[in-house]
């Protein structure tokens, strides 16, 4: 019952998400199993969780970079210092960011990874 409704409401044109809400809505509906009220509660607690809410900060967040130039700013960063050795991209790094910060206190701690990419097809 339940694929058969996601497969109806698909052919049907409803987006995936809405079409497997749909579905399993209409699926506790017709078995009439579970309360529909535990339904309610079931998907405001899925809601109600810290990588849930996340998400949609991380998405803000690359917005905000884009629109205040920070994301041209590093993809300029990386194509200019492709040419340096990890350390060296890494010293790099660290002397933009002290100056882009300009003496401002560190509030958090800053965590820098390179990793170097080592052509082992000829070997």
């Amino acid at each position: 019952v339940l694929f058969g409704y996601f497969v109806v409401l698909c052919a049907c044109g409803v987006p995936i998400a809405i079409s497997l809400g749909l579905a399993t809505l209409g699926t506790v509906v017709c078995a009439d199993t579970l309360p529909i009220e535990y339904l309610a509660q079931t998907a405001f607690t899925s809601i109600d969780s810290f990588p849930i809410m996340a998400i949609p900060f991380f998405i803000a967040a690359g917005v905000f970079m884009g629109a205040g130039g920070l994301s041209k700013r590093l993809l300029a960063f990386a194509e200019g210092a492709c040419s340096l050795g990890p350390q060296a991209f890494i010293e790099e790094l660290r002397a933009d960011v002290s100056t882009w910060a300009d003496g401002a206190e560190q509030s958090d701690d800053i965590t820098i990874l390179a990793l170097e990419l080592r052509d082992t097809a000829g070997d």
